[in-house]
C-alpha cells in the first residue's frame, strides 16, 4: 500500500511544526486586516488578501508537488480556484467596504487626530485628510502650548492649550 505522505509513510511532528511555523506569518498577515482601525482602508486590506491568496496558491501547489498526492491534483484546478477565491474575496471586501463607508458605523471607526500647534505642515495634513474619500481620520482640533501663538490661523477648532488638553480631548 502506497502512502500519500511520501517515501517513509510517516509525517513526523517536527514536519507539522515546521509547516505551522511557515504558515504563522501568513495567518498574522491575513488577520491584521480585521482590526477595526483598518476596516475603512480597502487598499490596505486588498493587498493583504492578494498576498494571502498568492501564498496559499504557491504553498498548496508546492505542498502537493512535494508530497506527490495520489491521485494528482490538477494544476489548472489550483490556478482556477486561486483566481476565483481572490476575486471573490476582493469583491466581498469591496462590498463590505462600501457598506461601511456609508453607514453610521464609519464614524466610530475613524481615528481622531488632535494637533499640538498649527503650521503649514498641519494644514497640509488636514487638507489631505479632507481630500481622502474614505476619511479614515477625523481632525478633532488643535491645542497650543501655554503662552505661544499660532503662526497660521487654524482651519480647525482651537481646543485651548496643553494645560486644558485632557478636558478638551474628552469633550470632542
Amino acid at each position: 500500500m502506497r502512502s500519500a505522505c511520501g517515501k517513509g509513510g510517516h509525517l513526523g511532528l517536527h514536519r507539522i511544526y515546521r509547516v505551522r511555523r511557515l504558515l504563522a506569518p501568513l495567518r498574522d498577515e491575513l488577520f491584521q486586516g480585521l482590526r477595526p482601525l483598518r476596516l475603512l482602508r480597502y487598499q490596505h486590506t486588498a493587498e493583504r488578501i492578494v498576498k494571502a491568496c498568492a501564498t496559499w496558491f504557491v504553498g498548496f501547489l508546492g505542498f502537493s508537488l512535494m508530497f506527490k498526492f495520489q491521485p494528482a491534483i490538477s494544476r489548472i484546478f489550483v490556478v482556477i480556484s486561486a483566481v476565483t477565491v481572490t476575486i471573490g474575496l476582493l469583491a466581498w471586501r469591496y462590498a463590505f467596504h462600501r457598506f461601511l463607508q456609508h453607514s453610521k458605523v464609519a464614524a466610530n471607526l475613524r481615528q481622531r487626530v488632535l494637533f499640538v500647534g498649527w503650521n503649514d505642515e498641519s494644514q497640509k495634513l488636514q487638507d489631505s485628510f479632507e481630500a481622502d474619500a474614505v476619511r479614515p481620520y477625523e481632525v478633532s482640533g488643535c491645542v497650543t502650548l501655554p503662552g505661544s501663538q499660532f503662526h497660521l490661523k487654524p482651519s480647525v477648532p482651537v481646543l485651548g492649550d496643553t494645560r486644558t488638553w485632557p478636558r478638551s480631548s474628552r469633550s470632542t
